[in-house]
């Protein structure tokens, strides 16, 4: 009996050992591939609590799971494996049928685990592969945000802006730029729109909700949307709508093949807001919600208005490595305002922000 306990806490010290030194090596590598805003991520160790514990855990299996066959050979008479060699006794058929449950048992935990694996492995090469509903490679945001005391008036931000996007469009290595109203590659954070078909709805319970966006021309070049019908904002649209603003209207699939299923959606007329009416000029990807990875509802895009906002966000496609480009470009924002700061990011790095946690849980399980 005691040979027998000896052996199985033996193995099992060995293997929380060796499973205490992968986890060593492991850490550093988990570490590297976890979102960098998680709180004390580099205080992440194996210390003494953890050993204690995976040595402790490693001395009771061994204990627990040596016990049963050390009473089993405790009782073992000679003679008497002789006499089941024979004729089986009722206690050596309990025996039997005892290993066989649990060689069942072995077997079918490991087919759930694997099983259970393979899912999320399926999971997460379907994260990988999932259509976002634009192009984020090489693709730069500059978001700037004017100080309201020193451009009080919307002339002041639309100039400042207009002109900050001309000599961002002129510098080398930059492809196309549009400006946006908000955080150019999310679905959410868009204003709600209430929006009726046709006609303009009576009651707002028979109007159908969709997020708003505000986007100036190229925009949907420039994030390497698809246009499946129809066309985008242009520089004319800018100037017809200089008087008569949000006439030009551009959907996503989502809001078209939801609300025109059975109609081409190119020309029909829009209701939304109080009073406000306009044409669908195109029809685009849809973007993903990023905190579910699905469709949003419908995605409304008008051109930017007449006037600006103190906060604006400028979408850049780059030739090449788009942060190669971050001191050119702060270069030219100083270069209109020597006390004027940006901030840049790229959409992968975004990207990476928002499904980082989805990620490392995956690679963690």
């Amino acid at each position: 009996m005691r040979q027998v306990l000896t052996e199985s806490v033996l193995l099992s010290t060995a293997g929380g050992l060796l499973g205490l030194l992968v986890t060593h090596g492991a850490v550093k590598g988990l570490v590297g591939l976890c979102p960098v805003y998680i709180p004390r991520l580099g205080q992440t160790r194996v210390d003494l609590t953890v050993l204690a514990f995976t040595l402790g855990l490693a001395l009771a299996t061994g204990l627990l799971f040596g016990l049963m066959p050390a009473c089993r050979t405790a009782d073992v008479r000679l003679g008497q494996v002789l006499k089941e060699g024979q004729a089986r006794s009722s206690t050596g058929r309990g025996w039997q049928r005892l290993r066989d449950g649990l060689v069942v048992s072995q077997i079918a935990i490991a087919l759930v685990l694997l099983m259970g694996a393979a899912l999320l492995i399926r999971s997460l090469m379907a994260l990988y592969r999932v259509d976002l509903g634009f192009r984020p490679r090489s693709v730069l945001v500059m978001e700037v945000e004017l100080p309201e005391m020193k451009y009080p008036e919307p002339q002041q931000q639309k100039a400042f802006f207009d002109l900050l996007l001309q000599n961002v469009r002129a510098m080398p290595g930059v492809r196309s730029a549009a400006l946006a109203l908000r955080r150019v590659c999310l679905a959410e954070g868009g204003s709600t729109r209430f929006i009726s078909i046709g006609a303009p709805a009576a009651k707002r319970e028979e109007s159908f909700e969709v997020i708003g966006r505000e986007v100036g021309p190229d925009f949907f070049e420039t994030m390497g949307m698809r246009v499946l019908r129809g066309r985008t904002f242009t520089e004319q649209d800018v100037q017809t709508e200089a008087t008569l603003w949000g006439q030009n209207l551009i959907i996503d699939e989502a809001l078209a093949r939801t609300y025109f299923p059975d109609a081409d959606p190119i020309g029909q007329r829009i209701y939304y807001g109080e009073d406000m009416s306009g044409t669908v000029s195109g029809v685009v990807s849809t973007l993903k919600d990023f905190t579910a990875l699905a469709p949003v509802q419908g995605i409304l895009y008008r051109l930017l208005p007449p006037w600006y906002f103190y906060r604006m966000a400028i979408a850049i496609k780059t030739e090449g490595e788009p942060m190669r480009q971050a001191d050119a470009l702060r270069a030219q924002v100083r270069a209109l305002d020597k006390d004027q700061t940006c901030e840049l990011k790229t959409l992968e790095s975004t990207l990476t922000e928002m499904l980082g946690p989805r990620h490392f849980s995956m690679v963690l399980l």
